[in-house]
């Protein structure tokens, strides 16, 4: 039986890695190198975080990395497993390393601005198409209730500019539920809240790609106008 105790001495809290991410890539090396085979079961989340003293949110997370990257596979009342081809997906993953580059422009592109399509609103359905809440609705006798007595007691800070990365308490209150679900060690003042998922991707997007970067998407998307001038159309 391997002596599981052993990944102890691969997962350090004080590194810039979060314990999750320490956690597969030390089981993910262990594949490598021939400790763990496929077909091998790893131990339950609950044994596991017991022998190495950390949460179990850590071990569910770093399971799941590990099955996102198709190295283990979940069975049904059965326990996670080596997948049987971890290792040709390690080659895979271990392949030549791709030169990173900054990009090119000094200033993105304005995206172009998505055409205004309204279809009729019918009185007894529920609008679904926007892929927001149908704004019919909200409560708005609570909201502007809300509104005003928020506005009455802090109306001085609240109509004043606040801090670009969010609220305060928002933050500390993110960085909590990461650290209990996820097993990530972040503060409050390296999260950003941002103006919903999309602006999340656009930030991201203008900070890591270049024109002419492939970048894959999941089907079923949302279908936008294109990409913006000087942006290769996706193939």
């Amino acid at each position: 039986m391997l002596n599981w105790e052993l990944l102890t001495a691969a997962l350090d809290p004080r590194r810039g890695s979060p314990m999750f991410v320490q956690l597969s890539e030390a089981l993910a090396n262990d594949i490598r190198t021939g400790r763990l085979k496929p077909g091998d079961p790893l131990p339950g989340t609950r044994a596991l975080a017991t022998r190495l003293r950390v949460h179990r949110n850590t071990i569910i997370a770093g399971y799941r990395e590990l099955m996102a990257q198709g190295l283990v596979q979940a069975r049904r009342g059965g326990g996670t497993f080596v997948a049987d081809e971890a290792l040709s997906t390690l080659r895979a993953l271990d392949g030549p390393p791709v030169a990173s580059r900054a990009p090119t422009y000094s200033i993105p592109p304005p995206p172009r601005p998505l055409p205004l399509i309204l279809p009729p609103e019918a009185r007894t359905a529920l609008i679904l198409y926007r892929a927001a809440p149908d704004v019919r609705l909200f409560p708005t006798s609570v909201l502007a209730r809300a509104f005003r007595n928020g506005l009455r007691r802090h109306g001085r800070s609240l109509l004043s500019y606040g801090d670009p990365r969010g609220h305060e308490d928002l933050r500390r209150a993110l960085s909590t539920m990461l650290s209990y679900s996820r097993g990530l060690s972040v503060e409050p003042g390296e999260l950003m809240v941002t103006r919903g998922s999309q602006q999340a991707i656009d930030l991201l997007a203008r900070a890591l790609l270049c024109p002419g970067d492939v970048v894959a998407v999941e089907a079923l998307g949302n279908p936008g106008p294109g990409p913006p001038s000087g942006w290769p159309a996706p193939s």
